[in-house]
């Protein structure tokens, strides 16, 4: 896999970024193409069975670069691998030395309210890169100590290694998927056994949430997220719960 990024200023004095993933895999024809960015949609059906995932990834990033006022391309041919292209147009900085910089930090609240969300420990379950990212995103007001896992089985282990105070957990992964995970984190004799877990999934159809909420989940969240709904649930469920103990180190 390669990627190359160049940058052209244009007449109006912005300049065009573009930076291309390019990879040699198996490629696609103009059929695949066509639906590649539609939510819920994998080239290869086969590759949702083998590896996770639920053909999210590239509808959400086509989103935040439109977001941003740019775009997601693909070029791609059967057998002769595929390229990916984001487009941004983007101002240069008239002097990058006079940013200001802030000259203390950011002052913090400190009612109690605030503490029960601020610098929480947070769980990041998903084996989408791009999911956690915008995760991510959604959760930085608050400022979170994140630690992600791609599968259940890497969650159960980061549960055994330091103490967290929620769980943001996908559903559909390999390895163990979000069902299981949650049955084991309920069954455990660990302190850990009831810590708040959000279930974090694609499966948005009649009953999904009452079946979720009966395996164990104490909340649960349709992708694509809504920020606003991501963030009502984690303060909910934190709040009144004392934050897991912090090391001294």
């Amino acid at each position: 896999m390669k990627v190359h990024v160049t940058a052209k200023q244009q007449h109006t004095g912005e300049w065009r970024i573009c930076i291309d993933v390019i990879d040699t895999g198996i490629g696609m024809d103009a059929e695949a193409r066509s639906r590649l960015f539609t939510p819920f949609t994998q080239a290869d059906a086969t590759i949702s069975r083998r590896f996770g995932g639920t053909g999210l990834g590239l509808a959400i990033t086509r989103q935040l670069a439109r977001l941003m006022g740019g775009d997601i391309i693909v070029d791609s041919q059967p057998g002769m691998g595929s390229t990916f292209s984001l487009l941004l147009m983007a101002q240069a900085s008239a002097n990058a030395d006079a940013v200001e910089k802030p000259s203390s930090p950011v002052e913090q609240p400190t009612t109690p309210y605030a503490r029960q969300v601020l610098n929480a420990r947070v769980l990041l379950v998903d084996d989408n890169p791009v999911n956690r990212h915008v995760v991510r995103l959604f959760m930085a007001q608050f400022l979170p100590q994140i630690v992600e896992a791609v599968n259940g089985e890497e969650a159960l282990a980061r549960l055994h290694e330091q103490p967290f105070d929620i769980v943001l957990l996908d559903v559909h992964m390999p390895v163990m998927d979000g069902k299981e995970a949650i049955k084991r984190i309920r069954a455990s004799d660990e302190p850990w056994r009831d810590i708040p877990v959000i279930a974090l999934t694609a499966d948005a159809m009649s009953g999904d949430k009452e079946r979720y909420l009966a395996l164990g989940m104490s909340d649960y969240i349709s992708k694509p997220i809504d920020a606003r709904e991501l963030a009502t649930k984690f303060i909910s469920l934190l709040q009144g719960r004392q934050l897991a103990a912090r090391d001294a180190a």
